[in-house]
């Protein structure tokens, strides 16, 4: 199920908060800067990823924030601006989403991912694959923020 929310995504009651970043180094804009401000852990791990060459366009990091609480890199462009990549970000999801299943965990809250900075369109491009991913997989809620 994708479900569209309005409201502040870093303050979603969701276990996983996910959010599109690129795999050059650079997460100070957008959603991942506001990330980066609130969850400066997420940010280690993404440099720490980057520094050792392990970012690539489809794939994750998993960071623990709290108590049952992680926030998901997902690496949905090689580079910043408008390059986000409608197969990275599937890729990234469903990779995401198969994970976490085996950590019980079946909710994830997003923002528009790919949109805005990244470049795709919500409606035309990005929620029809987040829709489908999420209908196929049965038992995965996709919650999707946005600020009103």
């Amino acid at each position: 199920m994708l479900e569209e929310l309005t409201g502040d995504l870093l303050l979603a009651p969701e276990p996983v908060i996910a959010h599109g970043c690129n795999c050059r180094g650079l997460f100070g804009a957008g959603v991942a800067g506001q990330v980066r401000a609130r969850y400066p852990a997420a940010y280690r791990a993404y440099l720490a990823a980057y520094r050792q060459g392990t970012l690539r366009p489809g794939g994750y990091g998993l960071v623990p924030v709290g108590a049952g609480r992680f926030v998901a890199n997902l690496y949905t462009q090689d580079r910043p601006g408008q390059h986000a990549e409608l197969l990275a970000i599937e890729r990234a999801i469903v990779k995401l989403s198969f994970d976490l299943r085996a950590l019980g965990i079946h909710t994830i809250a997003i923002p528009r991912l790919g949109c805005g900075i990244g470049g795709l369109s919500w409606e035309k491009e990005v929620k029809p694959v987040l829709s489908e991913i999420a209908a196929q997989r049965g038992d995965l809620a996709l919650r999707v923020y946005t600020r009103g």
